[in-house]
This record gives C-alpha cells, structure tokens and sequence, in this order.
C-alpha cells in the first residue's frame, strides 16, 4: 500500500538549494456591494529582482493555488496565489552581479499592479 520514503527516493533535484516564495492574493475583507473587491486581485506572476531592477530571475517552478471567499449570501469569488520556487544558486548570481545581496521580490497581480518588496541583511538568516 505505501512505500517507505528512504534516502535512495530522494533525487538529485530534491537535494538542489531552492527558495519558496508564497504569494498569498489579495482578497477583500467585505464581499458586500463590492466593496473591497475592486482593491482585490489575483496574483499574476513573481519574479526576484536586483536592487537596481535590472536584473530579474524567473522562478523554476510556479504552483498556483486557489483561496475562495464567501459572502453573506454564501457566494463564491476566487482568487489565484502562487508558490515559485527559485533556484539559490541563481538568485547568488543575481546578488552578485550588482554588488548588493539585498534584493527584491516583485509580485504582479491580474490587473497589471506591480509591487516590490525588499529583502534585506537581517532577512537573509532565514535563506541560507
């Protein structure tokens, strides 16, 4: 029925130094009379930046998910987010390649609105 998940199961591919970015859209807090779902959106794309914004890695992997939201009169609205998974080995040459370690995560929603969020020093225990 299930096989045990031993080393030998593990791939090469497993074992590669990734970064997961969750992208979590935009959902609006009132479902009533559309207020708060024109602010709302669906993540469109997400890329990692350099600081400067020219230079950008794409993600290896994109693995989109759905979160429904109901409204009082139990209506349904959906909204994609996504999981990217970056290769670390290029997002250290994208680093490397300004000078700078700090870069910028940039997400891209459905309607075309770009943002930028920044990873600085204190944030990179968390990468490596």
């Amino acid at each position: 029925m299930f096989k045990p998940y031993t080393v030998n199961d593990v791939t090469e591919s497993d074992r590669l130094p990734v970064l997961r970015v969750v992208v979590k859209p935009d959902t609006p807090n009132y479902l009533v009379a559309s207020r708060g779902v024109t602010e709302s959106s669906s993540v469109g794309r997400v890329v990692l930046r350099s600081e400067d914004k020219k230079d950008a890695l794409q993600p290896l992997i994109v693995e989109p998910y759905q979160v429904e939201v109901k409204n009082a009169m139990d209506g349904d609205l959906g909204y994609n987010g996504v999981v990217a998974i970056f290769s670390m080995a290029d997002l250290d040459k994208l680093r490397k390649a300004r000078g700078s370690r700090e870069f910028l995560v940039t997400i891209v929603r459905e309607k075309g609105r770009e943002r930028d969020f920044k990873v600085k020093e204190k944030h990179f225990m968390h990468l490596e």
